[in-house]
């Protein structure tokens, strides 16, 4: 925990190594599941045709260089890019919580 926070919180600002180096190659399904709610976004990002007008920031201010009328799209892309790891992580911490891989 001392190392997820503010891992998280520069993740979601566009610099996403402390967390990628610090939490998820460690544990290595924490990484699987970011790789996994990433390709959802991705896909929906794609088949939407989602454009951007430059190669910006990443994290939660990539929004800014999306152009205007796909901000809808890509906002619900950024949710899922979100709800989907979170929610695939805790569904395997639980898992291995109870087979006893884990403390």
């Amino acid at each position: 925990r001392e190392v997820a926070v503010p891992a998280a919180l520069s993740a979601y600002l566009g610099v996403t190594e402390p967390a990628m180096y610090g939490i998820n190659l460690k544990y290595r399904f924490p990484m699987l599941c970011a790789m996994t709610g990433s390709a959802c976004a991705a896909l929906i990002c794609g088949f939407s045709g989602v454009l951007a007008s430059s190669i910006g920031v990443g994290g939660l201010p990539g929004i800014l260089s999306i152009q205007h009328q796909f901000w809808g799209t890509f906002a619900i892309a950024m949710l899922i890019a979100i709800a989907v790891p979170v929610a695939l992580t805790v569904i395997m911490y639980k898992r291995k919580m109870a087979a006893g891989e884990i403390e």
